[in-house]
């Protein structure tokens, strides 16, 4: 479903023309625009071409402070202050007007690359504590709720003894490993200024369900017809895998509640006509050909669980501190943010860019570069397209 193969694979011609019916949403077709430019309208689809492309730069910046030349968030700070600046603007400017599905998961997916990508250290993008606590209870009972609803026999749903928690000495070793594996300076524990693994981080188990939640937008982008495929639904459980073992090694959580929160996911019949936004993440683990959950994501899922909780002796146990170090040297949390950062790279260019980053080669997808200035003269952007950031900046 997701894989970056498939993805790219994905960019054909009904894209592109997809985003240039966005762009005229209302407006009659090229040709009319020189007519049309000091209408409301044509207002409308310059602030949504700023808009698309101040949130693509904001993306592009926030995957790149985490690359090993920059890994800083000095250089996202100002992208992300303009999204949001500007999109009160937009809001305020055009509200009666419903983004598409496209300029939607832009913004979706915008919000979890910056929260995955600043996550590790106390920065300008950092939720305050208040939201974080709204987001971890609004997230545990999502995964309440669905496990009621998930009334097949299960282990998940028995009680699970806990293992002895992790010392504090145990827990500052591998919260300094960690950053240390991800390129990131210790903290000094003594300081008030650690922030990774405190009540102030966002953790991975806090942004599980947005990673789905961007997982099924672009699913829901591709169709009914396709189902998830095993690269993807491997990198989900593995998401889930790594929240279990930075909740219990980092943050010292006890297993058990981790991981039965985040191990809750899959299909379930009794939302299959839900309208909310969770009804794009049951539809994702939904095979369209037998309307069940994907056969093989119940075995992929309940094997990482696997190696969280076990049996033993008839009863259901979570792996000790050592057990699940082992198990985290197995799994190096430098890969798994190797791969994630694939993934978010894989969404950003599953679909087409945003206007004003095509006009940086001086030419839009489908037009000519006499038919692009045009274009851009029509909406009122009398300049080069070479000069055109000196407009949106």
């Amino acid at each position: 479903m997701l894989s970056e193969t498939r993805i790219k694979a994905e960019r054909h011609e009904d894209e592109q023309a997809s985003k240039r019916r966005r762009l005229d949403d209302g407006v009659p077709a090229f040709p009319a625009l020189e007519t049309q430019c000091a209408q409301a309208d044509v207002s409308l689809d310059v602030d949504i071409m700023i808009l698309d492309y101040l949130a693509y730069q904001a993306t592009c910046a926030a995957i790149a402070s985490r690359s090993a030349a920059v890994q800083t968030p000095a250089l996202l700070a100002p992208n992300a202050n303009m999204v949001d600046g500007f999109l009160a603007i937009f809001k305020a400017r055009h509200i009666a007007y419903e983004m598409d599905e496209e300029l939607r998961f832009r913004l979706l997916l915008l919000k979890l690359v910056i929260l995955y990508t600043q996550r590790l250290t106390r920065n300008p993008t950092t939720p305050d504590r208040t939201a974080v606590q709204v987001l971890r209870e609004t997230n545990r009972r999502r995964a309440e709720a669905w496990l009621h609803r998930d009334i097949r026999p299960d282990s998940r749903q028995s009680p699970v003894s806990d293992s002895s928690p992790a010392e504090q000495a145990e827990l500052d070793a591998h919260r300094a490993l960690v950053l240390h594996s991800l390129g990131i300076p210790a903290e000094d524990e003594a300081y008030d200024d650690a922030h990774y693994g405190t009540q102030d981080c966002v953790s991975l188990l806090d942004l599980l369900p947005l990673f789905m939640r961007v997982s099924a937008a672009r699913d829901e982008m591709n169709g009914p017809d396709l189902a998830m495929n095993n690269t993807f639904m491997t990198l989900a459980a593995e998401f889930m895998l790594q929240a279990v073992l930075e909740q219990v090694l980092v943050c010292g959580a006890q297993a058990s509640h981790a991981a039965r929160e985040a191990f809750a996911w899959g299909y379930s019949a009794d939302d299959a006509s839900a309208q909310d936004e969770w009804a794009a993440i049951n539809d994702m683990f939904c095979d369209p050909a037998f309307k069940e959950e994907v056969h093989e994501w119940r075995g992929i899922r309940d094997a990482y669980r696997g190696l969280v909780v076990h049996h033993h002796k008839d009863r259901a146990v979570t792996s000790s501190v050592a057990q699940l170090s082992t198990v985290a040297s197995e799994h190096p949390i430098a890969v798994f943010e190797s791969k994630v950062l694939g993934f978010l790279i894989a969404m950003m260019q599953s679909i087409s860019k945003p206007v004003l980053v095509q006009l940086e080669t001086g030419q839009l997808d489908g037009m000519s570069k006499v038919e692009t200035q045009e274009f851009l003269e029509a909406c009122g952007v009398g300049v080069e397209p070479a000069d055109f950031k000196n407009v949106v900046s």
